[in-house]
């Protein structure tokens, strides 16, 4: 069964970054990094973003709550964490960084995914828009190709202005959706805003 559900994910397109970015927003892939965990029973890879010079990393529970995690190497520094919210605050060290954005996401307006699908070492990126609709206080996005398995954790950015408006954090990929938390709904942009 694993080897037949393997087979099926490697037929799956690598998705790319759409040719129709605007090229006034400059993002730093090096402030995207892969978060690689250990536990007991398994090995899970996922993904992280630094927002600020100082360090400050965001990723999702569900990755940063699996076991000893580490980043580059070093041992995650988690700082914060909402298993109910599936968020995660790490503290990484200086390096390159995402601007946010805690407005959230509008309807019909198009983002850009980005991770390090299935623990690969390349950054992936997939193009989503925004539904207006929400599931469990997710906002579902939509495109040809949902966020991939290893991209949980990563940033979803407007495409407009490069700045990061929510998280990937799960996909449903018979129905083409995927879900994320917008950051105005976590405590980082409840502190950033009072």
């Amino acid at each position: 069964m694993k080897a037949a559900l393997l087979a099926l994910s490697l037929l799956i397109p690598a998705p790319v970054a759409p040719a129709n970015v605007s090229p006034m927003v400059v993002i730093s892939p090096a402030a995207v990094v892969q978060v690689i965990c250990f536990s007991k029973d398994y090995i899970s890879a996922g993904t992280a973003f630094r927002i600020g010079g100082d360090g400050l990393t965001l990723s999702v529970n569900h990755v940063t709550g699996s076991g000893q995690c580490y980043i580059n190497g070093k041992p995650l520094n988690l700082s914060y964490k909402s298993p109910s919210l599936d968020f995660s605050e790490v503290l990484t060290g200086e390096g390159p960084y995402l601007q946010i954005d805690c407005g959230g996401f509008v309807k019909g307006h198009r983002y850009l995914s980005l991770g390090y699908a299935r623990g690969e070492k390349d950054l992936v990126s997939v193009e989503l828009e925004g539904t207006g609709q929400f599931l469990d206080g997710y906002a579902i996005l939509v495109g040809m190709v949902p966020i991939i398995p290893g991209m949980s954790g990563g940033p979803i950015l407007d495409l407009d202005t490069g700045k990061v408006v929510g998280l990937n954090n799960r996909e449903n990929f018979e129905a083409g959706l995927s879900w994320s938390q917008e950051l105005k709904s976590t405590p980082l942009c409840k502190r950033n805003i009072a």
